[in-house]
């Protein structure tokens, strides 16, 4: 398999689709939701380029939106070690255990009451 089919086939299977009752239009409309459901959307500003590179910027986009993961994570991995300069090691520390059970606390009030047993 290609890797562009290998990819089609994550993403159809992720959206939980079985492609053979699919036209190729609602197939790529799964695709697009499933996209934008795990990368978020995309937009182009009007007048933010120049208009002759416009095709440019939308093909740009949609290579985007196929960056696998690992790269995804790299980026994160840099834009925190932007965030973290000129921090020592404890307050990043503390930064992160704020924002840990600041999560857990707003996936708790997401729950239905008993459901939490796993934060405590």
């Amino acid at each position: 398999m290609t890797v562009e089919e290998l990819y089609l086939k994550k993403v159809l299977d992720e959206a939980n689709v079985d492609v053979l009752c699919l036209t190729e239009g609602q197939r790529e409309a799964k695709i697009e939701d499933a996209e934008r459901h795990r990368y978020g959307r995309y937009w182009i500003w009007d007048s933010y380029f120049n208009e002759k590179n416009r095709q440019l910027w939308l093909e740009t986009a949609d290579a985007l939106k196929h960056i696998n993961d690992q790269v995804l994570e790299d980026i994160q991995d840099y834009i925190m070690l932007e965030a973290f300069k000129g921090m020592n090691e404890t307050q990043i520390s503390q930064l992160v255990e704020f924002d840990q059970q600041e999560r857990i606390t707003n996936h708790k009030k997401l729950m239905k009451k008993n459901q939490d047993e796993y934060f405590k």
